[in-house]
Order: structure tokens, then C-alpha cells, then sequence
């Protein structure tokens, strides 16, 4: 519940544009190379994720805060639809002055048809109407990265390894 309040007050802060930012120099790739475990910790999953990136340091000015919040919820939604055996692939681009954060994840799938109503408050795709939670967070990242004027991407394919 308190989880709950907390997206619900971020909604709130996004809408209003009073969230703060803060911005940072930051080095993408180590920050990007420690997130996977961190939110692995706090999320108290575990799971194998291959992080692979082409550079070993690219500087950007950045809100950290912010930043982690997107990844965690990325992460945290793409393993909710895991088997606990499941695999999956963090890759980091950047060209161009346009970051790019790609999780690829095997072994799972969500129907095209649903694809264009996922970043909705509250909605819950077909294959996941038994897994917990308010379907808030995909609402705040996708806020979350207009404050960045970037773009989110979702793709579904059926595959296995």
C-alpha cells in the first residue's frame, strides 16, 4: 500500500512538473554496470542479466536519482513476467547524444494487441492479470523519461535461446 502512495505521489509530482531535477556528471557505463545487481538486491530477485555495452566510459549530466528509478522499474517489470529460470540481456548504446538502455528478456512475451496500452495507469496485459502489483510504474517511467525527452520502445517476440 505504501508503495502504492509513494507511485501515486510521483504521478502526482510529474504532472505538475514539481519533480526535482537534479543534475549530475555521471559515467553511463559504470552506472549502468552496477544496476542490474542493485535493483536485483532491492528487489530481492535473482536472476541472470548479461549487461554488455561497446564503450567503457561515456559521461553525461544526469539526474542519478532519476536514472536508477527508470532502470529499477524497467528491471522490475520485465522479471515479474519471469520464470525464475529466465535470462535476460541489459545493453547500453549511446550515439549520436542519444542514450539507448535495451533489455531484451527470453522465455517471455506480450501480446502485440497490448503492447500500445502498457504505459497506461492500471493496465494489465492478458498474460498478466495474476501478477501483483498496480501497473503504476510503467505510467511514472514513461514520465519519467519525457522529463528526458527520450522514448520508450516496446517490442514482444516470442523466442527461446
Amino acid at each position: 500500500m505504501t508503495e502504492m502512495f509513494n507511485d501515486v505521489l510521483i504521478i502526482g509530482q510529474l504532472k505538475v512538473e514539481k519533480l526535482e531535477y537534479r543534475a549530475t556528471s555521471c559515467n553511463l557505463v559504470e552506472h549502468n554496470r552496477q544496476s542490474p545487481e542493485k535493483i536485483q538486491m532491492n528487489l530481492g530477485y535473482r536472476r541472470l542479466i548479461f549487461f554488455t555495452s561497446q564503450y567503457k566510459f561515456v559521461t553525461c549530466c544526469i539526474n542519478e536519482k532519476l536514472l536508477a528509478y527508470i532502470l529499477t522499474n524497467l528491471f522490475s517489470n520485465t522479471i515479474k513476467y519471469f520464470s525464475d529460470d529466465g535470462i535476460f540481456k541489459f545493453n547500453f548504446l549511446s550515439q549520436d547524444r542519444q542514450t539507448v538502455f535495451e533489455i531484451k528478456a527470453f522465455q517471455i512475451s506480450i501480446f502485440q494487441e497490448y503492447i500500445v496500452d502498457i504505459l497506461e495507469s492500471f493496465y494489465h496485459t492478458m498474460n498478466g492479470v495474476n501478477i501483483l502489483g498496480t501497473a503504476l510504474k510503467m505510467t511514472i517511467l514513461k514520465k519519467c523519461v519525457d522529463i528526458y525527452r527520450g522514448k520508450i520502445f516496446i517490442t514482444s517476440i516470442k523466442s527461446h535461446l
